[in-house]
């Protein structure tokens, strides 16, 4: 038998996710952790699953817990679009129709509204807490303010408001189509000697009113489809920027789809809305947990 799974995604990003009720042997080094190699195994898109991430939910009767884990193997603190998806997950598993759950995150508790169509969720509005602005707290080296950061990277130069909605972001405004400047300039921007902690980067292009054209460079993944921290910074980077008013919705247009943004006027929480879709649900050949097992040292491919 192998390991049963859930193929989940938001606005397309997408991420396989395990149910420790239901996935059974999960490996992991502490039981608290999973092991980075079965990470970076199951998000394979060839040999594996495939996914930008993979999630862990833990149910309980409030909601549940998720842990959330980028696809190099690394612990992320937060994820707005896989929440969603946990959520979702979560709320269908009760059997009773809640309006809400509270999912646990390393970034703390987030309250999530369901929105139900015919007996199942459909898309989550998420209360993604207050944003943190402090600059050692997001952290980016240096002092002084968090917004007109200077960024160097080689011959161009990118000013960037940075936040951290549980997870830290650089959201640079440019007036060129921002893909482009996601895949040449993100992972220096990454790794630059400003971020300690590395560092998800935005580029966003103003398209209309109220709407941002963006592409997301997330930390430990590289390009993705879509990014709910993201877009809630880049939410809050537009209203402290003076590009878009706090207290309105505005709408992150990302290659994955639209989230809806709302920032409180107080900046005591950001509203984030988006889809929540189950793919698939399947059984994982078990040959990643064997190998485990059988090698002390993790698998044999780096």
């Amino acid at each position: 038998m192998g390991f049963r799974f859930w193929k989940v995604h938001g606005t397309e990003n997408d991420f396989p996710l395990l149910d420790t009720a239901t996935s059974g042997d999960i490996p992991t080094w502490t039981g608290t952790d999973v092991a980075p190699w079965f990470v970076r195994e199951i998000c394979d898109r060839r040999a594996g699953v495939g996914g930008d991430g993979l999630l862990i939910v833990e149910r309980d009767r409030a909601g549940g817990r998720m842990i959330m884990y980028n696809p190099d193997g690394s612990r992320a603190e937060m994820c707005g679009n896989g929440l969603r998806c946990v959520a979702k997950h979560v709320a269908e598993m009760r059997g009773d129709r809640p309006a809400f759950v509270i999912i646990e995150t390393d970034a703390g508790p987030k309250s999530c509204r369901l929105i139900w169509e015919g007996g199942v969720v459909t898309a989550v509005e998420v209360d993604m807490g207050a944003p943190v602005l402090d600059r050692a707290s997001i952290p980016v080296a240096g002092s002084g303010s968090n917004r007109d950061i200077a960024i160097d990277v080689g011959a161009r130069s990118f000013r960037a408001t940075c936040v951290s909605m549980g997870n830290p972001h650089a959201v640079i405004v440019v007036d060129e189509p921002p893909m482009p400047l996601a895949e040449t300039f993100g992972s220096r921007v990454e790794t630059h000697p400003l971020f300690p902690k590395r560092i998800n980067v935005e580029f966003v292009r103003p398209v209309g009113a109220n709407r941002f054209e963006t592409a997301v460079w997330e930390r430990g993944a590289g390009i993705t489809r879509a990014c709910g921290t993201g877009a809630s910074a880049t939410g809050v980077a537009l209203c402290l920027e003076g590009r878009a008013k706090l207290g309105e919705t505005l709408v992150v247009a990302l290659p994955g789809g639209d989230l809806s943004i709302t920032v409180l006027p107080d900046l005591t929480n950001v509203r984030m809305r988006g889809a929540a879709v189950v793919v698939y649900e399947g059984e994982a050949n078990p040959s990643m947990i064997q190998r485990f097992h059988e090698t002390e040292g993790g698998p044999h491919r780096p």
